[in-house]
C-alpha cells in the first residue's frame, strides 16, 4: 500500500525458529537467498516500512534468540540498496510480541509501537507497550505513553477521523486505547 505517509508491508512469524534471510529475484526468476546480516530470532515479529522514504523497504523486528542467555532484540534495520544495516534506533527489545508500523502525530514519517515482554537482569518479567517516535535521521524517540504492556498479542494502527487509536487483541479480550 503506498500513500504519503510511506509503504508499510507486513509478515509475521510466532513460535517457530526465524531465519532471516534476504531473498533476491533474478531474471530468470529463482529465488536466491543472500546474507543479510539480521539476526536469528524466535518467538518474533517483523514489519517492512519505508521509515526513511528513500524508496525501499526498512526491517523493524522484535524477538530472541540464546547466547548462553536469551538475548531480546528491538531493531531497525536500514535497507541501503539491498545492504541492511543497524539503524541503532534504540526499539525496545521484546519477545513474544508485536510491532506494526503508523504515523501517530501525523508528520508524514513512520512511526512504530510494539508489545512484548523481556526479562530484567534480576529474572523478573515485565510486559510493555511502547510507542517510539520517528525524528528523522534515524532517531526514534519513546514517547512515555501510559499504555497497557501486553505480550503474544497483536498492535495495529487505525484512524478516527484525525486521531490515531490502537486497537490490539491480548487474551481474548479486546483493548482499545485511545
Amino acid at each position: 500500500m503506498a500513500n504519503r505517509r510511506g509503504i508499510v508491508l507486513e509478515v509475521s512469524v510466532f513460535l517457530m525458529v526465524l531465519a532471516v534471510s534476504i531473498i533476491a529475484l533474478p531474471a530468470s526468476a529463482q529465488f536466491t537467498s543472500v546474507s543479510s546480516g539480521i539476526a536469528n530470532v524466535h518467538r518474533s515479529h517483523l514489519a517492512w516500512g519505508d521509515y526513511d522514504r528513500d524508496g525501499d523497504f526498512d526491517l523493524a523486528i522484535c524477538g530472541r534468540y540464546w547466547d548462553t542467555e536469551y538475548q531480546y532484540v528491538g531493531a531497525l534495520y536500514q535497507n541501503n540498496s539491498g545492504a541492511f544495516t543497524d539503524a541503532l534506533a534504540g526499539l525496545t527489545p521484546v519477545s513474544s510480541g508485536w510491532l506494526a508500523w503508523g504515523d501517530y502525530d501525523n508528520d508524514n514519517d513512520l512511526d512504530v509501537v510494539l508489545c512484548g515482554y523481556y526479562y530484567d537482569d534480576l529474572g523478573d518479567v515485565h510486559y510493555d507497550t511502547r510507542i517510539h517516535r520517528n525524528d528523522g535521521g534515524g532517531l526514534f524517540t519513546d514517547i512515555s505513553a501510559p499504555l497497557l504492556g501486553v505480550y503474544s498479542s497483536c498492535a495495529a494502527w487505525g484512524t478516527l477521523t484525525t486521531t490515531a487509536t490502537w486497537i490490539w487483541q491480548s487474551q481474548e479480550r479486546t483493548h482499545n486505547l485511545i
